[in-house]
């Protein structure tokens, strides 16, 4: 099963109760590190509330295994932001800490995930020791929060496809 960043943040926006009970109409955002900033920093512009934004900027680094295996490590990341008041430093780590802990519960659904055997799904390829989280802000008009980044491990095939060479 192929994973697809996109409709797994969909997923989960939708399953998360602090995303599912933001104010907001729109609280779940698609991007990739070459959106153009300044249009994204618009959309966030009439947001008040929690918002969920899945990056997939389609970076990978690649590894060798001393044998003949190649693995593509693809590299994911999920945001959430909140409102804050910049020049209150208690209210961004009020935001920062909050953000965490959806973070967190991320990080527990996707490694649930892993560990159901009857079910198929694309955490089979997950690298546990992967995870990161961090404090972000401001993004757009005063928004901080968190961030979690994960990594999958991807076995590929290296061989040359004659149809891209002449």
């Amino acid at each position: 099963m192929e994973y697809n960043h996109f409709e797994y943040g969909k997923l989960l926006s939708e399953k998360l109760r602090p995303v599912v009970e933001s104010t907001d109409k729109k609280k779940y955002y698609t991007s990739s590190e070459s959106t153009n900033l300044f249009s994204f920093i618009e959309r966030l512009s009439s947001v008040s509330g929690l918002v969920m934004i899945a990056l997939d900027g389609c970076n990978s680094d690649f590894e060798m295994n001393n044998g003949d295996a190649l693995f593509e490590i693809p590299q994911y990341f999920f945001l959430f932001l909140q409102p804050a008041k910049s020049d209150n430093p208690d209210d961004i780590l009020a935001k920062q800490k909050a953000c965490k802990q959806i973070c967190l519960q991320v990080q527990a659904y996707m490694l649930h995930e892993l560990a159901n055997p009857i079910k198929t799904t694309p955490m089979k390829c997950l690298d546990v020791s992967s995870f990161t989280i961090r404090g972000i802000g401001p993004v757009g008009d005063n928004f901080y929060g968190a961030l979690i980044g994960f990594n999958f491990k991807l076995n590929i095939n290296f061989q040359l496809k004659t149809d891209f060479w002449i």
